[in-house]
């Protein structure tokens, strides 16, 4: 099972101690296996898809936006192809890009034993569950294993090629890993998806009796807060962009979620209110940001809840003016 060298441990415990840094052991090694990772996947080339990296863990380590703890690989698969694909294609070919990804993690020392794969809609969203071992207890709020994800999604905006560099070589300002480039979705694709993503979900539970809510889904008003901060001209220039974004986020969401979530299809703006009137008043939400920042954010100054709530409710509306009415 993959492991970190004991140089490397002996880094992360000199780099953490050295800087006061307020990010676990565990996190920071778990960086070391995301990078290794990454460097793969960017050197696959498979014949039906290119892979651009999304997410959160995108805008930490690529963007370098974010201050937090990122543990997931979130990768859209990228029709190459300009015509429109069939069911039956889409899903023959990401089976093949399994075999692909597989092969990307077994030559970063992720061994197939160690890995399990899944599979859900058709083939349109692959997960992969990766086990390594840690030099370090597990930290309170994260997983002890790497999770893969990847999705068939064609973009809207062009993909942006970014370096990928290790999350310590950036906080000791040294150069001890690998530096890559990969590419990745639009800034503004990511925060539109981000600005859905939040009510859609919360919604989905809502619905649901007896369905808890995901306490990741607070990470998303966080990252947003940190996108409209350290980029205030995507507001001032890219409104109707963003608008559009977000309009073609809910059309797909819409579909891509229709047989569990149908009263979105219907009726998105009423479930997005919903939610974010819920968000506003419970204070379990407030409870589950806090504990996230405390646990997942290193950054200081990390904005509090009713900062970080109050961006995203701006920009939601302004990206969605029906919403207020």
């Amino acid at each position: 099972m993959k492991k970190i060298k004991d140089i490397q441990r002996l880094q992360v415990l000199d780099v953490i101690n050295e800087f006061e840094l307020g990010i676990s052991e565990f996190a920071l090694e778990k960086d070391f296996m995301v990078t290794d990772a990454l460097a793969s996947l960017a050197s696959i080339n498979n014949l039906d898809f290119e892979l651009v990296f999304c997410g959160g863990t995108c805008l930490s380590k690529a963007y370098g936006l974010l201050e937090r703890v990122s543990e997931d690989v979130d990768i859209k698969a990228i029709p190459k192809s300009s015509e429109a694909l069939t069911k039956s294609k889409i899903r023959s070919s990401m089976s093949k890009l399994k075999d692909d990804l597989e092969a990307a993690m077994n030559s970063a020392g992720f061994k197939s034993e160690f890995i399990s794969r899944d599979a859900k809609g058709d083939n349109n969203f692959i997960e992969f569950d990766i086990q390594y071992l840690s030099h370090f207890q597990v930290s309170p709020g994260m997983r002890a294993n790497l999770k893969l994800e990847v999705s068939y999604s064609p973009l809207q905006l062009p993909k942006q090629d970014k370096t990928i560099t290790l999350l310590f070589d950036s906080l000791a300002t040294m150069n001890t890993g690998p530096k890559f480039s990969i590419p990745c979705v639009d800034l503004r694709e990511a925060l539109a998806e981000k600005l859905v993503t939040f009510p859609r979900r919360l919604a989905l539970s809502l619905a649901k009796a007896g369905d808890k809510v995901d306490k990741a889904l607070v990470r998303h008003l966080y990252d947003v807060y940190q996108i409209i901060v350290k980029n205030p001209s995507l507001l001032e220039n890219d409104l109707e962009l963003l608008t559009n974004l977000v309009a073609q986020v809910i059309e797909k969401d819409g579909l891509d979620f229709a047989k569990q979530h149908e009263v979105f299809v219907i009726d998105p703006m009423s479930e997005i209110k919903k939610a974010i009137q819920y968000a506003t008043a419970d204070p379990q939400t407030k409870q589950t940001y806090d504990e996230f920042i405390r646990v997942m954010v290193y950054g200081k100054n990390a904005p509090s809840f009713e900062y970080a709530f109050s961006q995203f409710s701006k920009t939601l509306n302004l990206a969605l003016p029906n919403l207020s009415q």
